[in-house]
């Protein structure tokens, strides 16, 4: 809520070093309710401050204003606004030519809530799986101290372990556009082994569809 001059040419704020007068209350009701006052704080605010040589709101040095005045009538008569004045006049404002009625309003804030609360969903489901991702890394990790090996390979690939032949390579055509061998895990590996695998498979899919709707909605 810190004062500002009201003309374009010297629409700056206070300086309000440490006093939080953002969301001060420029008025305030006496005792005994009978009365509406200047909230004594923001009053003090005012009487702290002077407009220095560049037109800019300042702090007040000592003895600099022996009436203590300091920008009090300024802010009476208009020379001068505060913040939160200027917000809630521009919040009053509408964006745009077009201006919505009460219902339209009211449908627009319900839609802006509504995908509020998906993006809300969306980003607590992140989280979740970046949790459980860590959580799995970190349970392969230990599989593989205990000298399981945890990543399955093509079959190409597992000729040395299993005295499989591996397949013959052409040039052709044909051979271009044949699907990847088949991928291969160490039949020694205990069940226990092969679920948290296929556990961790299953994981990484889901983050990945994850990601995938996230750049679908991110393009729209």
């Amino acid at each position: 809520g810190s004062p500002s001059s009201a003309s374009s040419s010297s629409s700056s704020s206070l300086f309000e070093e440490r006093d939080d007068m953002g969301d001060i209350d420029l008025w305030a009701i006496s005792e005994d309710g009978s009365q509406l006052t200047v909230n004594p704080k923001w009053l003090s605010h005012l009487q702290a401050r002077l407009l220095g040589d560049d037109g800019h709101p300042r702090k007040a040095k000592d003895g600099e204003d022996e009436a203590g005045c300091g920008l009090v009538l300024e802010w009476v008569y208009g020379s001068i606004v505060s913040t939160a004045e200027k917000a809630r006049d521009g919040a009053k404002r509408c964006l745009g030519g077009h201006v919505p009625t009460a219902g339209e309003a009211h449908h627009a804030l319900l839609r802006a809530a509504e995908e509020q609360w998906a993006w809300e969903a969306r980003l607590t489901q992140a989280k979740a799986l970046m949790a459980d991702m860590l959580k799995s890394r970190l349970e392969m990790a230990e599989l593989a101290k205990a000298g399981y090996d945890t990543c399955p390979t093509p079959r190409s690939g597992r000729t040395a372990a299993t005295g499989e032949e591996p397949a013959t390579t052409t040039t052709s055509s044909s051979t271009s556009s044949s699907p990847p061998p088949p991928l291969v895990v160490d039949e020694s590996l205990p069940d226990n082994v092969i679920v948290a695998m296929l556990r961790r498979e299953a994981l990484l899919t889901r983050a990945k569809l994850h990601y995938l709707l996230f750049e679908h909605l991110a393009q729209d």
